[in-house]
């Protein structure tokens, strides 16, 4: 099995550099609510929680997809703070929807950042983060700074939301840390695995919660 990089230990215990995913474009925006769809286009609110920026943002309705599954696109149109158009979802009544903007990109780039300059603290500000899959790397960790205060949200279905995966026995072990943060998949529709940490990754989970996925974490 690899051994353990003594330097990405020593390099994560010093702390390293902090990388705020809001400097790279993160916003803790998600709002849920409950809705109606018409028509097939018109989402209507039961209260008053859009704004004519939130066109382009991502929108995740419950059972409006096909066969029932969640429905997964963009809000095209802003119509009222209750009406906001979409394309092409099933015509539901009363289910619970999520919007805001797709963080994926950001949190992966801080990521890749932090790698790239030999490791370092990734966080951010407090509130709930729509993303996808986001992948770990060597010496990074990934600290919310609060279990109940700092929530990833993910949509993702077959899939993992956090990844850290590396060839077995390879050179390329991982030394990672996730702590203090909530993951919550949205989709329960489909199968969703809140951690996989497989493959000669060595990884810290402290002050975790998991909630939504048919697995919580994976090893």
């Amino acid at each position: 099995m690899s051994h353990l990089n003594r330097k990405d230990i020593a390099r994560y215990d010093k702390g390293g550099a902090v990388f705020n995913v809001g400097a790279y474009g993160a916003k803790p925006d998600m709002v849920t609510a409950t809705c109606t769809v018409t028509s097939t286009t018109t989402v209507t609110a039961t209260t008053s929680v859009f704004k004519p920026s939130d066109v382009g943002k991502v929108i995740y309705i419950s059972s409006a997809g096909t066969s029932g599954a969640m429905y997964k696109s963009t809000i095209t149109g802003y119509t009222s703070a209750t009406v906001v158009s979409v394309g092409g979802a099933t015509n539901v009544s009363s289910v619970t929807f999520y919007f805001g903007t797709d963080n994926t990109t950001a949190f992966q780039t801080a990521i890749d950042t932090a790698y790239a300059l030999g490791g370092g603290k990734v966080t951010g500000a407090p509130g709930s983060y729509i993303v996808t899959s986001i992948l770990m790397k060597r010496a990074v960790s990934l600290d919310g700074g609060s279990m109940e205060g700092f929530k990833l949200c993910s949509a993702i279905g077959t899939g993992e939301v956090i990844q850290s995966f590396f060839p077995i026995n390879g050179s390329n072990a991982s030394y990672v840390t996730v702590e203090r943060l909530w993951i919550h998949c949205l989709d329960y529709y489909n199968l969703t695995t809140c951690i996989a940490d497989v493959c000669g990754t060595y990884t810290r989970f402290k002050q975790l919660k998991v909630t939504g996925g048919i697995f919580g974490i994976v090893l």
